[in-house]
Protein backbone atom coordinates (compact mmCIF):
# COMPACT_ATOMS: atom_id res chain seq x y z
CA UNK A 1 0.00 0.00 0.00
CA UNK A 2 1.23 3.56 -0.72
CA UNK A 3 -0.11 5.94 1.29
CA UNK A 4 -2.27 6.37 4.40
CA UNK A 5 -5.20 9.35 4.45
CA UNK A 6 -7.96 9.52 6.97
CA UNK A 7 -8.66 5.66 7.48
CA UNK A 8 -7.69 4.54 4.16
CA UNK A 9 -4.77 3.12 2.48
CA UNK A 10 -4.10 4.68 -1.16
CA UNK A 11 -2.15 3.25 -3.88
CA UNK A 12 -1.45 3.30 -7.69
CA UNK A 13 -2.86 0.46 -9.40
CA UNK A 14 -2.22 -1.17 -13.12
CA UNK A 15 -3.21 1.38 -15.62
CA UNK A 16 -2.50 4.36 -13.17
CA UNK A 17 -5.64 4.15 -11.34
CA UNK A 18 -5.60 5.55 -7.97
CA UNK A 19 -7.58 2.54 -5.62
CA UNK A 20 -8.19 2.67 -2.01
CA UNK A 21 -8.91 0.36 0.84
CA UNK A 22 -9.30 0.49 4.59
CA UNK A 23 -6.27 1.00 6.29
CA UNK A 24 -5.05 -1.92 8.25
CA UNK A 25 -4.78 0.71 11.86
CA UNK A 26 -8.22 1.16 11.05
CA UNK A 27 -9.24 -2.18 10.60
CA UNK A 28 -7.60 -2.84 14.05
CA UNK A 29 -9.17 -0.07 15.96
CA UNK A 30 -12.84 -1.48 14.55
CA UNK A 31 -11.57 -5.20 16.56
CA UNK A 32 -10.51 -3.00 19.66
CA UNK A 33 -13.95 -1.00 20.11
CA UNK A 34 -16.13 -4.19 19.29
CA UNK A 35 -14.34 -6.78 21.65
CA UNK A 36 -15.27 -4.92 24.47
CA UNK A 37 -19.48 -5.09 23.92
CA UNK A 38 -19.18 -8.36 23.22
CA UNK A 39 -17.55 -10.01 25.68
CA UNK A 40 -18.92 -13.12 26.60
CA UNK A 41 -19.52 -12.43 30.63
CA UNK A 42 -21.27 -9.51 30.20
CA UNK A 43 -24.70 -10.85 31.28
CA UNK A 44 -27.01 -8.83 28.47
CA UNK A 45 -29.46 -10.25 25.90
CA UNK A 46 -28.36 -10.97 21.97
CA UNK A 47 -30.78 -8.00 21.82
CA UNK A 48 -29.02 -5.48 23.81
CA UNK A 49 -25.48 -6.61 22.35
CA UNK A 50 -26.51 -6.22 19.01
CA UNK A 51 -28.49 -2.78 19.55
CA UNK A 52 -25.20 -1.22 21.03
CA UNK A 53 -23.04 -2.56 18.49
CA UNK A 54 -25.50 -1.53 15.49
CA UNK A 55 -24.97 2.33 15.25
CA UNK A 56 -20.90 2.04 15.52
CA UNK A 57 -21.53 -0.53 12.43
CA UNK A 58 -23.66 1.30 10.46
CA UNK A 59 -21.42 4.62 10.73
CA UNK A 60 -18.14 2.93 10.29
CA UNK A 61 -19.54 1.37 6.75
CA UNK A 62 -20.88 4.30 5.76
CA UNK A 63 -17.73 5.89 6.27
CA UNK A 64 -15.86 3.37 5.04
CA UNK A 65 -18.20 2.33 1.87
CA UNK A 66 -15.49 3.50 -0.36
CA UNK A 67 -12.86 0.86 0.20
CA UNK A 68 -12.40 -1.17 -3.01
CA UNK A 69 -11.48 -4.02 -1.14
CA UNK A 70 -14.39 -6.24 -0.42
CA UNK A 71 -12.46 -9.15 1.12
CA UNK A 72 -12.10 -6.85 3.99
CA UNK A 73 -16.13 -7.08 4.66
CA UNK A 74 -16.14 -10.21 4.16
CA UNK A 75 -13.14 -11.04 6.89
CA UNK A 76 -15.29 -8.58 9.14
CA UNK A 77 -18.42 -9.92 8.93
CA UNK A 78 -17.05 -13.44 9.37
CA UNK A 79 -15.13 -12.42 12.43
CA UNK A 80 -18.56 -10.44 13.85
CA UNK A 81 -20.36 -13.16 13.64
CA UNK A 82 -18.22 -15.13 15.14
CA UNK A 83 -17.90 -13.26 18.46
CA UNK A 84 -22.11 -13.12 18.16
CA UNK A 85 -21.88 -16.84 18.16
CA UNK A 86 -19.83 -17.27 21.13
CA UNK A 87 -22.22 -15.04 23.28
CA UNK A 88 -24.67 -17.05 21.99
CA UNK A 89 -23.92 -20.54 22.50
CA UNK A 90 -22.21 -19.03 26.12
CA UNK A 91 -26.03 -18.09 27.04
CA UNK A 92 -27.53 -21.59 25.68
CA UNK A 93 -25.33 -23.34 28.23
CA UNK A 94 -27.17 -21.84 30.90
CA UNK A 95 -30.57 -23.36 29.97
CA UNK A 96 -31.84 -26.51 28.44
CA UNK A 97 -31.70 -25.44 24.94
CA UNK A 98 -28.35 -26.54 24.20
Amino acid sequence: MGRKFLGYALWVAKGREVKCAVAHKAVEDFKAHIRQPTRRSGGRSMEQVVGKLRPYLLGWRAYFGLAQTPGVWRELDEWLRRRLRAIQLKQWKRGTTM
